[in-house]
């Protein structure tokens, strides 16, 4: 030992406390950012939704919904083609009619890349986004679903309640949800058989 230095004993102590500090550290800056990570998917998540159903109850309002129904093949490669690229796959597809325009709107969620993609087209008007995990065809609990309901008197108002089902890796809910007040004899819809929207 070295009286004006110091020993070999304190070396190594020092430089064991720094590499525990060092590793402390680094452990807490990788959890900040994974919890920062999580919290702009959600934010994410969120924002994609709002944007998504403001687009479409606005359509809803200005052109009075007349008709849903499940997309078919022609709609699939006609209507919808323009937002759709040739890779996606596992496609799932609502075709909205209205009363006041001749174009029909489309609701679409699909998965290209790896990547679950949700959005709704009518015309020259789209919005596209990346959403959270996609609907699963295998999965009950994971499928869309259409449902109406009545008043006894043929002439009142029935509601239709659509949902497109998206969930995070958390199992977080961020369907897209929409409800339509309309009259029962200017209406018409196709019920969705129990493999919810069709999927390509």
């Amino acid at each position: 030992m070295n009286n004006k230095g110091m020993s070999i004993v304190e070396i190594i102590v020092s430089v064991a406390l720094v590499s525990i500090v060092l590793i402390f550290m680094i452990n807490l800056l990788i959890t900040v950012k994974s919890s920062s990570d999580t919290s702009q998917n959600k934010s994410d998540a969120l924002i994609n939704r709002a944007l998504i159903v403001k687009e479409i109850e606005k359509d809803f309002v200005d052109y009075e919904l007349s008709g849903v129904y499940s997309c078919n093949t022609n709609s699939i490669t006609g209507g919808v083609r323009a937002i759709l690229p040739s890779t996606a796959k596992n496609i799932y597809c609502l075709r909205f009619t209205f009363n006041n325009i001749t174009d029909s709107g489309y609701l679409i969620q699909y998965v290209d890349n790896n990547k679950s993609i949700i959005g709704y087209k009518r015309g020259s008007n789209q919005i596209v986004r990346e959403s959270a995990y996609p609907m699963n065809p295998s999965d009950n609990n994971s499928r869309g679903s259409i449902e109406s309901s009545c008043s006894s008197n043929s002439y009142e108002n029935c509601a239709i309640k659509i949902v497109m089902p998206i969930k995070d890796e958390e199992n977080n809910n961020y369907s897209i949800r929409l409800t339509y007040i309309y009259k029962r004899n200017n209406f018409t819809y196709s019920n969705i058989n129990s493999n919810g929207f069709v999927s390509y």
